[in-house]
């Protein structure tokens, strides 16, 4: 049996799928199974993964209904036979390392998870910001988890797979944020986690046509309220709300407030509503956002940001961010 399952969710993305699927195999790490889960896609996405099965024996090939990424992750949950479990996007791509790197940080020491940095790209190959996370080398969870294990995504990591069984966790089906109700959730369960730190091993495609640069704030909003309530009740029906209260609070100012904010503004400028209905729902369960301490964690001009969010001042925001590029402008210029 293999070490590791990579479940590649595959809806309607033809033009990127082989890249995808060729990084994968084009690792140094042999000992791996791939689940490909046709996610009722109507191009030619289907018959492409067909095609990588015919080819490729360690390829397995599921159809089904649409049911959305977290009904296409939790099929390939449900298919996994292996110890090890990881999530790739299909317009994402990986390190030639990344299953090695991996492997031999989890098999030694029996990780519940491995966690590693991503980088974006764009559709020309460019790099872009890196997600690199505020995390120690080794990390051994017997009764807290660091706020940041509840904000970063389901692909910037590998998992046991009994994480997901034993624990009786799948993701949401046809939501928007399925990795935020559902990272938490699975965090609080890891015993022993580590975390590679010298490379970005996940290349993150930055396309138009993603959730991130939807145009749809009424459902962006409604979404990512619905996903830190779902989190918050799951806390609170297992009694761990009050070992977790300032790391949950923290996900509702950084990833129910801050995030969602901070990328309607970049997208338009009609946000101010929707904005507000975010910033109503962070005053009513933390009315004094300024004061958690993970908020350290964040840049000065982030922390600036959040305190002009949080006071509705949108239009200094725009402002601030317009000097700031201006000042380092300036200063390159003299660098030269």
């Amino acid at each position: 049996m293999p070490d590791i399952t990579v479940v590649i969710p595959v809806y309607n993305v033809a033009g990127y799928l082989p890249k995808c699927v060729d990084s994968v195999l084009a690792q140094t790490y042999s000992d791996y199974a791939v689940i490909l889960v046709d996610d009722g896609s109507t191009d030619t996405s289907g018959s492409i993964c067909d095609e990588y099965a015919e080819k490729y024996a360690n390829i397995r090939v599921i159809h089904q209904q649409n049911k959305g990424l977290g009904g296409a992750r939790n099929t390939g949950i449900e298919a996994c036979e292996t110890p090890y479990i990881f999530f790739l996007d299909s317009d994402d791509y990986l390190h030639p390392e990344t299953l090695k790197i991996c492997m031999d940080l989890a098999k030694p020491q029996d990780c519940d998870m491995v966690f590693f940095d991503a980088v974006a790209v764009d559709e020309q190959g460019n790099l872009g910001a890196r997600y690199d996370l505020p995390l120690p080398d080794s990390l051994f969870i017997p009764k807290t988890v660091p706020a940041v294990l509840f904000l970063s995504g389901a692909w910037n990591r590998i998992y046991k797979t009994d994480l997901f069984i034993k624990n009786d966790i799948r993701f949401p089906e046809k939501v928007w944020y399925e990795d935020l109700k559902t990272v938490p959730k699975l965090s609080v369960h890891a015993k022993n986690i580590r975390y590679y730190r010298e490379q970005p091993l996940y290349y993150y495609l930055q396309r138009s046509g993603s959730i991130m640069h939807t145009p749809d704030f009424n459902r962006l909003v409604t979404e990512r309220i619905a996903a830190i309530d779902d989190v918050w009740q799951y806390f609170r029906d297992r009694d761990l709300w009050t070992a977790y209260r300032t790391e949950l609070e923290y996900m509702r100012i950084f990833h129910g407030f801050f995030l969602p904010v901070r990328e309607m503004q970049a997208a338009s400028n009609t946000f101010p509503p929707f904005a507000d209905r975010l910033r109503e729902d962070l005053m009513r369960y933390c009315p004094d956002p300024m004061s958690n301490p993970y908020l350290a964690t964040l840049s000065g001009k982030e922390r600036k940001m959040l305190s002009l969010f949080v006071g509705r001042h949108y239009g200094m925001v725009k402002l601030f961010s317009v000097m700031n590029k201006w000042v380092k402008g300036v200063k390159n210029v003299f660098k030269k």
